[in-house]
């Protein structure tokens, strides 16, 4: 089974709208990364026989700051995520989503612009 959020129904109704967590196998991950007013990065490397699916992330800031993360595929931005301050916390995507075989996937937050600011970065995983 894979990592992620799946909607289940409520035990005593039947009614969707529980989220419970799917189990965890060896295939999930969770990589991450901080810096103090540098840039931080989290990096899964490519597999060159599997593909990289990323279900959630986390980005933010220990003080105030307002940047731009990038979600990449390689080289290439696949998502722009703005930033405030200590972020959204724990943020699962409605689907998870897919990046080319043989491709790392990363986080990357800019440095925060002032000294003893840290950011922060996790990107939650599974690769198949």
């Amino acid at each position: 089974m894979s990592f992620g959020v799946t909607p289940q129904p409520d035990r005593a109704t039947g009614l969707p709208g529980q989220v419970e967590l799917m189990h965890i196998d060896a295939s999930n991950w969770i990589v991450s990364a901080s810096a103090d007013n540098a840039l931080a990065v989290a990096t899964r490397p490519a597999d060159p026989t599997r593909s990289h699916y990323v279900v959630g992330y986390v980005a933010g800031f220990s003080g105030t700051a307002h940047r731009v993360a990038v979600l990449k595929e390689g080289a290439t931005t696949r998502l722009s995520i703005p930033v405030r301050d200590a972020g959204n916390g724990l943020v699962i995507f409605p689907r998870p989503i897919r990046f080319a075989r043989n491709q790392a996937v990363s986080l990357e937050l800019p440095a925060s612009g002032a000294a003893g600011t840290i950011g922060y970065v996790a990107l939650i995983g599974f690769t198949r």
